[in-house]
């Protein structure tokens, strides 16, 4: 009995100590977190290895309960036959869903957004999405409050094939250009994506 209260005792003070907060955690405590997947609430689609573990881990915990609405939705919307257009999640969290032919990336920009962090699923068909950090973007259209974007350049960037059993996460900090066609000589293939839209300040 008294080790058991011990450990309490422990992990109170741990909790207390900041612990409990991802940013003060070890890579192999966050990756554990991620591994485990609880976050997912039973969702069966995975992380793309391109998702930054740590980043997400303490937007997660800073914004739990909003996360946790998106990823129910992810999980329980039949996302094959949802009408498309934009669903509301309530406050400023909502999804968009969308049907359309990926484009050549002659087509498209590079883009960014700051009161926003990006889910992006592809519930069927297939694309390309490139990203890369913000260090590389160089601005051309600036900031629309509104549609909160801002569109631009890059200097390099990595290309991830997106798909029905993966999902990608985009923070400010990533310069993201999706809806690329997987074949450029493709003209028909189509795309049925959602976008949950995760807002960075807390509710």
């Amino acid at each position: 009995m008294k080790n058991l209260f011990s450990l309490a005792i422990v992990c109170v003070v741990m909790t207390q100590c900041g612990v409990s907060d991802p940013s003060k955690w070890t890579d192999e405590q966050i990756n554990q977190w991620f591994e485990k997947g609880e976050f997912l609430n039973g969702w069966q689609a995975q992380a793309d290895e391109s998702v930054n573990h740590r980043e997400f881990a303490i937007a997660y915990h800073r914004n739990k309960a909003v996360w946790d609405k998106a990823f129910e939705f992810l999980k329980t919307a039949d996302l094959t036959t949802i009408p498309t257009g934009r669903v509301e999640l309530g406050g400023k969290l909502y999804a968009t869903v969308q049907d359309y032919v990926p484009k050549n990336r002659n087509e498209t920009q590079f883009e960014v957004h700051i009161e926003h962090i990006d889910i992006q699923y592809v519930a069927a068909g297939k694309e390309v999405i490139e990203q890369t950090g913000i260090a590389d973007f160089t601005v051309t259209v600036p900031y629309d409050t509104i549609k909160d974007v801002t569109r631009g350049t890059v200097t390099k960037s990595h290309a991830h094939t997106a798909d029905s059993l993966r999902f990608f996460l985009f923070f400010p900090e990533d310069a993201h250009r999706p809806s690329l066609k997987v074949n450029e000589e493709d003209t028909v293939s189509s795309v049925r994506k959602i976008v949950v839209k995760v807002p960075v300040s807390v509710q």
